[in-house]
């Protein structure tokens, strides 16, 4: 059992076995045990066992366990892309009852995992320390990866991964995110794809890339919520635990600077610079606590607007609205709403038709052009650009 208490610890679960990986000090240390989905407490005792006492856990759950879909959706904030594929699970993922999904990425792969078997992980592992971020192992393997390699820009990568019995995995990477994650019967692959890299076989700093889940699920455990695997219980959890520790680490620099002040009346200048350069350093220390708060602050206005009801303009039908009122020539490259105004902005063969356009809609009010028109050449068709706002009558979401 080690004597040193790690901050993070990395715990990747696969089908059958469990990997754990702890950095004290640079050291890499590692375990694997058995693993039964249906009673999780044997596998964390064993591991709480071997590693001792840790402060948090981040947890990656492996391709078994992990349905996979290439989601199309509109180009939405990546909390609400979350949100819409909730909403719709079924219409994505074969998963029956609740869902923890993690939106799609760059490459539009999103994961999805049963809501009801992940709680049921969580607090068996919490028994042992509080899980503070929960990924998919393909974004975890890929952070593991990359940590062991670092190279630039460079062309995909193709790994052979663990995923459920009589089944590979296949994961394509490139640049830090994953580009394809595919589960293939074991019949129709006796050997790996030609050019396929075997991740068991790999060696990375400490440990064989068997452990790249678990390394890399340590350097995601700060990854923004956006980019995890969770349900909605979840992710107001992790917003609520990363307030409390950015409140706490607040609280720290203020009880600093009290300490500072009193330390100030008992000391004469030269012990006053070197104090003042401490502060600035505590100072610094606190940006991301600030940070995280302004964010938490954003994120409650962000709901706010998104749950209100009491407003007359819902964001859909006005979309509808607008599809039906423009010229059948725009093209609308952004709609913005804030809660108290739209603005939309694209392109059009007369932009001076847009505002005529939206006049005609008695519920449309303050209809304005905010900048010049432009005009440019698309093909053959010489084309206007616009940037025009208006408000929607009944709209009452507070913007502050």
């Amino acid at each position: 059992m080690s004597a040193i208490v790690a901050s993070v610890i990395g715990v990747a679960i696969e089908a059958s076995v469990v990997r754990a990986a702890m950095r004290v000090h640079g050291q890499l240390s590692v375990a694997e045990v058995s693993w039964d989905p249906s009673s999780p407490e044997t596998a964390v005792d064993l591991l709480r066992e071997r590693f001792g006492h840790v402060q948090s856990i981040a947890l990656s759950v492996g391709l078994a366990y992990l349905e996979i879909a290439q989601a199309d959706l509109p180009p939405l904030a990546a909390s609400d892309q979350r949100r819409v594929l909730l909403r719709d699970a079924d219409r994505y993922f074969p998963v029956e009852g609740g869902v923890a999904i993690r939106g799609p990425g760059k490459a539009g792969i999103a994961f999805a995992t049963s809501g009801e078997r992940l709680h049921r992980w969580i607090r068996a592992l919490e028994e042992w320390a509080p899980v503070r971020a929960v990924v998919a192992v393909p974004d975890a393997i890929v952070a593991g990866v990359s940590m062991g390699h670092r190279t630039g820009s460079s062309p995909a990568r193709t790994m052979v991964i663990e995923s459920a019995p009589e089944e590979i995995g296949l994961l394509s990477f490139r640049d830090g995110a994953a580009v394809e994650v595919r589960r293939l019967p074991m019949a129709t692959h006796v050997s790996p794809p030609a050019g396929a890299e075997v991740l068991s076989e790999l060696l990375l700093p400490g440990a064989t890339g068997a452990y790249a889940a678990a390394v890399g699920a340590i350097a995601l455990a700060n990854a923004p919520l956006a980019e995890m695997l969770l349900d909605s219980r979840l992710e107001a959890d992790f917003q609520s635990q990363r307030a409390r520790r950015g409140w706490t680490s607040v609280a720290i620099f203020a009880g600093a600077l009290v300490l500072l002040g009193v330390a100030i009346d008992a000391r004469h200048n030269e012990a006053l610079r070197a104090h003042q350069q401490a502060s600035d350093s505590l100072l610094a220390a606190s940006e991301p606590a600030r940070m995280a708060a302004v964010r938490l602050a954003e994120l409650e206005r962000e709901a706010r607007i998104l749950n209100a009801r009491d407003t007359a303009a819902d964001p859909l039908s006005i979309v509808a609205t607008l599809s039906r009122l423009l010229p059948r020539d725009v093209f609308v490259e952004r709609v913005h709403w804030d809660g108290a105004e739209w603005r939309i902005d694209g392109s059009a063969d007369q932009a001076a038709s847009i505002v005529p356009s939206l006049d005609s809609m008695s519920r449309f009010t303050n209809v304005r052009v905010l900048t010049a028109s432009t005009r440019f050449r698309d093909g053959a068709r010489v084309r206007e650009s616009f940037s025009v706002a208006f408000k929607v009558m009944g709209d009452s979401v507070a913007t502050r």
